[in-house]
């Protein structure tokens, strides 16, 4: 066996072991930048998800907002209304009140 032969074989056999080494480290960096990737594309979906519920609750919220506004009013309109019918009353009670007053006064006008 030739020394020189063997060293050379043996060189060569280095390098294909080398080269091999640097298509595994590519394709190691290109599994990496698959990972990054697709977890950049997971964050940008996430986001866009959480955008969505954001508006979706601030839709909810401004719902309950104007839900809140209108039985406030109806509650305040009910309340107007309670008020006209009692102010009715009270107004009806007076000129009745004053009515038996003016009856009584011309009863007692005539009486005398």
């Amino acid at each position: 066996v030739d020394a020189g032969n063997v060293a050379a074989a043996e060189e060569k056999v280095a390098e294909e072991n080398d080269a091999d080494d640097d298509v595994d480290d590519a394709n190691d960096d290109a599994d990496d930048n698959d990972a990054d990737a697709e977890d950049d594309g997971d964050d940008v979906h996430d986001d866009a998800g959480e955008d969505a519920n954001d508006e979706a609750d601030e839709d909810v919220d401004d719902g309950a907002d104007d839900a809140d506004d209108e039985a406030d009013d109806a509650d305040d309109d009910a309340g107007f209304d309670a008020n006209d019918g009692a102010n009715d009353d009270a107004e009806d009670d007076a000129e009745d009140d004053a009515n038996d007053a003016d009856d009584e006064a011309g009863n007692d006008a005539n009486e005398d």
